[in-house]
């Protein structure tokens, strides 16, 4: 589906202005700044509490709801990223982290959802588990990643924050090339939006 922008400018206004002028305000109408939250109940970390919304909602989030339901644990929300209004996102978990496989008759887990700035897009409670009590020895504590993606589209991330995100992907297939192509595919996942770390502890 195609869309026609009219605007109204002085005569004299270049080309070029005119141009970038007509992007900001389509930018503007339909980006959206959002963050992906992920909290840990307090008395039981396995208990985690996962929210897409507007990256102007998330202070209200953390100091209202999740303070009141104590998912006072656990990391910090995810870099802002750029959604569009309607938007088709997949949450998912990937590494040593799944949902408890009594909670859920999927495996693996995923959940899919429209975005919309408006309304809570998503918001859930789960059950995890470590996948493997014999991975990581290295660690005090089993590592896992809640995953956010867009189902429809590559994601393009705003100008700046592209550069470095390139870099962190090259840096990423450096350093996991010795853990073969799953590794190196979840690295390159142009879908992919953001990824949050979750951690549970080794009991």
């Amino acid at each position: 589906m195609r869309s026609v922008v009219l605007l109204r400018t002085k005569r004299d206004l270049e080309s070029s202005d005119l141009c970038r002028i007509a992007s900001n305000l389509v930018s503007s109408l339909t980006e959206r700044p959002a963050q992906l939250v992920v909290g840990q109940h307090a008395d039981d970390l396995s208990r985690v509490f996962v929210e897409c919304c507007r990256r102007d909602a998330v202070d209200r989030l953390l100091k209202g709801r999740l303070t009141t339901a104590k998912f006072t644990e656990g990391p910090e929300p995810s870099r802002p990223v750029v959604l569009h209004e309607g938007d088709v996102l997949e949450l998912s978990l990937r590494g040593n982290i799944e949902v408890d496989a009594a909670a859920t008759d999927q495996s693996p887990w995923t959940c899919r959802f429209v975005f919309n700035s408006n309304l809570s897009s998503v918001s859930l409670e789960l059950n995890v588990r470590e996948v493997s009590t014999f991975a990581q020895n290295a660690f005090d504590s089993y590592h896992g990643y809640v995953r956010l993606r867009l189902v429809d589209r590559p994601y393009q991330p705003p100008p700046k924050l592209a550069a470095l995100l390139m870099q962190v992907v090259s840096n990423s297939k450096k350093s996991m090339a010795a853990l073969g192509r799953t590794a190196i595919a979840t690295a390159t996942d142009k879908n992919v939006v953001c990824e949050v770390m979750l951690s549970l502890p080794k009991v």
